[in-house]
């Protein structure tokens, strides 16, 4: 459960529908989906190769055609924000998407949830 307002950004790029928001510890979360992937069920090993660079190794949750992936390293998500494209390897196959517009996306969503923030706290509960 999500404990404060949500805002979402859609990264609009070629190879999956991308929606960035942030958790409970304001963590980037990214929600890939894609209508021909294998409907994978729980907890998943990831791969996710930035541009050129060797993949690392995350864990998901997929749910059907989604899959949804925290990004909790500070050094991935600033490497994120100057990436052009992503390998990801799932255990449905291998895909790539851009990525391009993440910081873009990210900023965004930071200044949605800090405004939304401030009007919730002033809101009786």
């Amino acid at each position: 459960m999500i404990d404060h307002p949500v805002c979402v950004a859609r990264i609009a790029e070629d190879g999956a529908n991308i929606d960035l928001m942030l958790n409970n510890a304001r963590e980037p979360t990214l929600f890939l989906s894609r209508p021909d992937w294998d409907r994978d069920e729980g907890r998943i090993g990831i791969g996710m190769a930035v541009d050129r660079e060797p993949s690392r190794k995350l864990e998901g949750d997929a749910v059907a055609d989604v899959v949804v992936v925290t990004l909790s390293d500070d050094a991935l998500v600033k490497r994120l924000r100057r990436a052009r494209l992503v390998l990801w390897s799932l255990p449905s196959g291998r895909f790539r998407t851009g990525i391009a517009k993440f910081g873009a996306a990210l900023d965004a969503v930071k200044r949605c949830n800090a405004r939304d923030d401030r009007a919730f706290a002033g809101k009786a509960h």
